[in-house]
């Protein structure tokens, strides 16, 4: 088979630049550059709980006014509700940077700020399993205000 004029370019084009960065890699490793190819996060258990919550999350609200999907947005649900239950046992890596004199009230107000969120979680799906979707769609909102104020007042920032 024979290739048109335009991809045989653009394969000589990527095969370049793939040769150009690795020897460019290489270089930097030679001369003693540090190099970091990802930014490499601090895993906690309460950090991989958040990470679940969130990757359920992002569908439920995509599907909680479907009722087609109710069974499936129950499932990651049921999922977000494990994995808060997981994270109510983990204190958030904010706790680091609060004020000795504020760690108690800071840890007070996480594990109400998880408690509301449980909460909510629990009325979500008291709506989907009663094929109220519009109710779940106004949950929905109240979760993700609860999950944004909880993330400004608990999470760390990104450095």
């Amino acid at each position: 088979s024979l290739r048109s004029p335009a991809n045989f370019v653009m394969e000589c084009t990527m095969k370049l630049k793939y040769i150009t960065s690795y020897h460019f890699l290489s270089l930097l490793v030679a001369i003693g550059a540090p190099v970091q190819l990802a930014a490499e996060e601090e895993h906690t258990p309460l950090g991989e709980s958040m990470e679940e919550i969130g990757g359920a999350w992002r569908r439920v609200k995509r599907q909680a006014s479907d009722q087609s999907k109710n069974d499936e947005t129950l499932a990651m649900v049921a999922k977000m509700q494990a994995a808060a239950k997981e994270g109510m046992k983990h204190k958030p890596a904010l706790l680091e940077d609060i004020p000795v004199a504020e760690k108690k009230d800071f840890l007070v107000g996480y594990g109400r700020a998880m408690q509301a969120f449980s909460q909510k979680l629990d009325k979500l799906a008291a709506a989907l399993t009663a094929g109220d979707n519009e109710t779940a769609a106004a949950v929905v909102v109240e979760i993700d205000n609860l999950r944004k104020k909880g993330h400004t007042n608990y999470k760390k920032p990104e450095e």
